[in-house]
């Protein structure tokens, strides 16, 4: 059987996220497979972070990171898409990665002449998907490169915001930016 789509970014995630880890400058706190504490008790987990199991893991990212952002429809019209917004969303929280998206598709737009402007809430649903399907049926694929591109801009500029506005994050941006920049 085939992995989906979020079976293959799932096992990139843990690639990248790793196994436990507790640094004092991190202001996630303890996270085990990049999840939290926090998201973690917010999906009933109460044991010590040490010991989240990895199918609790999974169970939190498919419906908090993936199902949460509809990227399964987003992954219908490009799995590279719906890949960045997966990784952002576990990296900068899950609204975070909307709002590049809807902020590209608005900028794209060429005034409004493909789609009525979307508001920049962060939630990926049916509008910003109808707004998605108009551009790429629009641009074609290369629609895509560009999207991505774009929303690979913001996200860098968002880690320069987030380690000037707390130091101690300076530890971190390089491994942001060399893992999750594409």
């Amino acid at each position: 059987m085939d992995d989906t789509a979020f079976d293959v970014e799932y096992k990139r995630i843990l690639g990248i996220e790793g196994p436990y880890v507790d640094n004092p400058n991190d202001s996630g706190g303890a996270t085990r497979y990049g999840i939290t504490e926090g998201v973690a008790s917010a999906h009933g987990y109460t044991g010590a972070m040490q010991d989240l199991p990895i199918l609790t893991a999974r169970d939190i990212y498919k419906s908090e990171y993936w199902d949460t952002n509809n990227l399964d429809n987003v992954s219908a019209v490009s799995t590279a898409l719906a890949s960045k917004i997966f990784d952002a969303g576990v990296n900068m929280g899950v609204k975070t990665p909307g709002e590049f998206l809807q902020r590209a598709l608005n900028v794209l737009n060429l005034q409004g002449q493909m789609f009525a402007p979307i508001a920049q809430y962060g939630q990926i649903g049916p509008g910003t998907l109808a707004c998605l399907e108009k551009f790429v049926s629009v641009r074609g694929d290369h629609g895509i490169v560009v999207l991505l591109r774009m929303m690979n801009g913001q996200q860098v500029v968002r880690y320069m915001e987030i380690c000037e506005a707390r130091p101690q994050n300076d530890q971190f941006i390089y491994g942001w930016i060399d893992n999750r920049i594409q």
